[in-house]
């Protein structure tokens, strides 16, 4: 039982993070109705949100995971609020992040039943680390859980492709 309680515990956290979250973006965008860079922001938000923390998170993430999503919707937080007054600023910023999202997809893409459980694992830290770079990079004042860089996201991403 201690075990489900830190579960629930956890995920009441993520899930205030994901309220505060939506409330802000609800706010930025009532607050401006017509400014379509915006919209476009915080359309983007809503679908990594969505694509971070789906329905089914308590039972896809592990438990000790869970902290550490919290940081991640706070970021996206943060990044909308800085969106909103600098929105290009927030397009230098996701350039930063693109290659590496759609090297994510690629390897993502690449997973097969054969493929090896290293693999697997690798693929899955280039996804956390992914998660920890946007931090850095769109909500610094949050801080990260280590060392990232797009230089350590292009060795994992080496280290991947040479994996089977």
């Amino acid at each position: 039982i201690k075990a489900g309680e830190a579960t629930l515990a956890a995920a009441l956290t993520v899930l205030d993070a994901i309220h505060e979250t939506r409330t802000t973006l609800y706010d930025l965008e009532k607050k401006s109705p017509g400014n379509l860079h915006l919209q476009t922001l915080l359309s983007e938000i809503r679908k990594d949100l969505a694509a971070l923390v789906p329905g089914s998170f308590v039972t896809l993430y592990k438990t000790r995971q869970l902290p550490n999503l919290v940081r991640y919707v706070r970021a996206m937080e943060v990044r909308a609020r800085k969106g909103a007054v600098d929105f290009a600023k927030d397009r230098k910023w996701l350039e930063q992040i693109t290659p590496y999202a759609s090297a994510l997809a690629e390897l993502l893409d690449t997973l097969t039943t054969e493929t090896s459980d290293a693999k697997r694992n690798a693929v899955e830290a280039f996804f956390w680390m992914l998660e920890e770079y946007k931090v850095s990079v769109f909500a610094q004042e949050i801080k990260t859980d280590g060392p990232i860089s797009s230089k350590r996201l292009d060795k994992k991403r080496k280290e991947i492709e040479s994996l089977f």
